[in-house]
């Protein structure tokens, strides 16, 4: 709606379901929404836009200076980058069951998601934000903290990039790891914290 009439926006993501979920979204409205099933780190030519955004991804890429560098070198002078994370503690609520019932399962210990590499903290994103070049850098916090039930424990485990603890797993032991981590979550009715941080700056 922000860059009607003349501007567009491009959607990248390896996913293309999720991209097809976006795309029937922005067709519903007539949204100038173009979608692409591409690695983000080798999309865009230099300077040609004004935002680039990455929401909960940075932290996926293999070389998060690498990609954060691209996502910044896309921008024209003075454009603007947007990057969300999960804070630091963020999801653990979620994670350590689910890790833990992964564990059971395999028969060998699996790690949760782990520290965010320093990108956990204000401090630590604003640094990496002013490493990779941008200037007017700024962080900021958004508490959040969701009561956890079954259904959100079963959401977790369905549609999220946890997933990948169950890779490898067939289809009866990934069934048994979402019934524990959904009776174990949906019994004890935790708060699950799900704070973020947004870093935004310019390109020089």
């Amino acid at each position: 709606r922000a860059v009607r009439p003349g501007g567009r926006v491009d959607a990248v993501d390896l996913s293309a379901p999720l991209l097809g979920v976006a795309a029937g979204r922005a067709a519903a409205e007539d949204l100038p929404l173009r979608t692409h099933v591409a690695d983000v780190v080798a999309f865009g030519a230099p300077g040609s836009y004004d935002l680039a955004v990455c929401v909960m991804g940075i932290f996926f890429l293999p070389d998060v200076d690498a990609g954060g560098r691209h996502l910044l070198d896309v921008l024209r002078p003075g454009g603007r980058l947007c990057v969300s994370v999960w804070a630091e503690g963020a999801m653990v609520e979620a994670m350590r069951p689910l890790a833990e019932a992964v564990a059971r399962v395999r028969g060998e210990e699996v790690a949760p998601a782990g520290s965010m590499g320093g990108l956990g903290t204000a401090e630590g994103l604003a640094g990496w934000a002013r490493r990779l070049g941008a200037v007017d850098v700024a962080v900021t916090s958004h508490p959040l903290h969701v009561p956890l039930d079954g259904v959100l424990a079963g959401a977790l485990v369905d549609g999220t990039a946890a997933q990948a603890l169950l890779t490898g797993l067939d289809a009866p032991a990934r069934a048994a790891v979402r019934a524990e981590v959904v009776a174990r979550l949906g019994g004890a009715r935790p708060v699950l914290t799900a704070t973020s941080l947004v870093v935004t700056g310019r390109r020089p």
